[in-house]
């Protein structure tokens, strides 16, 4: 939690506090191996299956053919846009906004962005 503010949210990040934890616990005698092995973890977190939760699939397809959805999602970029690519639910999103951290200012400047009334429904 306290490399949140540094790091960010993710698979990378949450790499970055178990290499920093790994020097920690050591008092810095992990050596060059260590590294690599910790950050081999992270690639096999990093390339595990994007789950979808059951009928999620079955019920965002059908919405997207009669509203035009938005995905918010926060955390690092590049891990949220591979996990949505490897859902296989990308076509269903009209917009997909990956923020920082999910905030009442991050929700309400992306409905200002869109002009979406929140009182509205």
């Amino acid at each position: 939690m306290r490399n949140l503010a540094y790091y960010g949210y993710g698979i990378k990040s949450y790499a970055l506090s178990m290499i920093e934890t790994a020097v920690e616990i050591s008092s810095g005698a992990i050596d060059g191996q260590g590294i690599m092995r910790v950050i081999g973890l992270a690639r096999v977190m990093l390339d595990d299956k994007t789950r979808v939760i059951d009928h999620a699939t079955e019920v965002v397809t059908r919405l997207s053919t009669k509203y035009p959805l938005m995905l918010i999602t926060k955390g690092d970029l590049l891990d949220q846009q591979r996990k949505l690519t490897r859902s296989g639910l990308k076509s269903c999103f009209h917009y997909v906004e990956i923020v920082t951290d999910k905030t009442p200012e991050s929700y309400a400047a992306l409905l200002e962005r869109y002009h979406i009334d929140p009182a509205a429904s």
